[in-house]
């Protein structure tokens, strides 16, 4: 029996919600599948397996630190020191680069963030042989804009749209790959988590691939009502009620969202719904241009200048204490 690769990112900090991720998919999946975590140092790893032992789940998983990542780094991209040093830059980035570390050579590979639910028995989708598949928001999370910038000017091509709460995909370009991450920045590039996003849309622009279909893998996004009701009094586990998440395959708890998984899981939320075993079609790419990128941060920098005017307090952004 071939066994899929899933491959979760996580760090200490992602404790509290990754359990919730971690059981809905042990629970949950019914593919025959390997699951990895990949996390930072020995009291990390220690802590996921204790983590990973509380499940009772039949699924060969494994736990491995930053050392055991950073020893077979060196050895796979022994050509590649722009990737070395990336793959150092910020823990995120290591979802690009570390999952293929651990899988069989030219295997597909399924990269999860520790914010998912899998509310349902369900399976993943089938394999793009050379392509790559990414969830779908209704906006991006290309930031920092100087560095989609540099990639513009680069003259690189950016998908649209994209939310990386799972990527899935077989050998990756590594050689264009480590040509792009030196003509964006390099080992000057700022060491924020999102510049992640902004490598997936240009891999995903070069390779093709699509978008798993919202319509059963869902991103959580703000927006203008649920600040509203947010404002009204009601809590995060509240408003994930509302996302009818039981629908889905997946459910990524993107932004604020994850700190709500614990407790919401608490409350039954989200509730089970029907299996999902079936595949859903994927959605083709949609590019985004350098003046649809500049108008949506002009249209941000007025929101912002706006709310700091009329002294809107935003709820997902809650003041610091004094």
């Amino acid at each position: 029996m071939t066994r899929r690769s899933i491959t979760m990112v996580a760090g200490r900090d992602a404790l509290g919600y990754a359990e919730v991720a971690i059981g809905s998919l042990l629970a949950n999946c019914r593919d025959p599948i390997r699951f990895t975590i990949l996390t930072d140092g020995p009291a990390e790893k220690r802590a996921y397996a204790e983590l990973l032992a509380r499940l009772p789940s039949d699924t060969p998983r494994a736990v491995h630190d930053a050392a055991e990542c950073d020893a077979r780094a060196e050895a796979a991209f022994r050509a590649h020191p722009a990737l070395r040093a990336f793959r150092r830059g910020h823990p995120c980035w290591r979802k690009i680069t570390d999952p293929t570390l651990f899988a069989a050579p030219g295997a597909e590979i399924v990269v999860l963030d520790p914010d998912l639910v899998f509310p349902n028995p369900f399976t993943f989708e089938p394999a793009p042989p050379g392509r790559l598949l990414l969830m779908r928001q209704r906006r991006h999370c290309l930031l920092p804009a100087e560095v989609v910038r540099a990639a513009f000017r680069a003259g690189y091509a950016l998908v649209h749209h994209t939310d990386i709460g799972v990527a899935q995909h077989g050998p990756l370009p590594w050689d264009w790959i480590e040509e792009a991450i030196a003509r964006i920045g390099g080992e000057s590039l700022p060491r924020v988590a999102h510049v992640e996003s902004i490598l997936w849309a240009m891999i995903a622009a070069r390779i093709g691939g699509g978008y798993l279909s919202p319509r059963a893998w869902a991103c959580w996004e703000r927006s203008a009502g649920k600040r509203l009701l947010m404002l009204a009094g009601l809590g995060g586990p509240g408003l994930l009620r509302l996302e009818r998440a039981h629908r889905l395959k997946c459910f990524h708890a993107s932004s604020g969202a994850k700190d709500w998984l614990a407790e919401a899981a608490r409350r039954g939320i989200p509730r089970p719904g029907a299996p999902r075993l079936a595949p859903t079609p994927v959605e083709p790419f949609v590019t985004i241009s350098p003046e649809e990128f500049e108008r949506g941060e002009r249209a941000k920098a007025r929101y912002h200048a706006a709310t700091r005017r009329l002294r809107l307090r935003d709820p997902f952004h809650p003041a610091p204490a004094p």
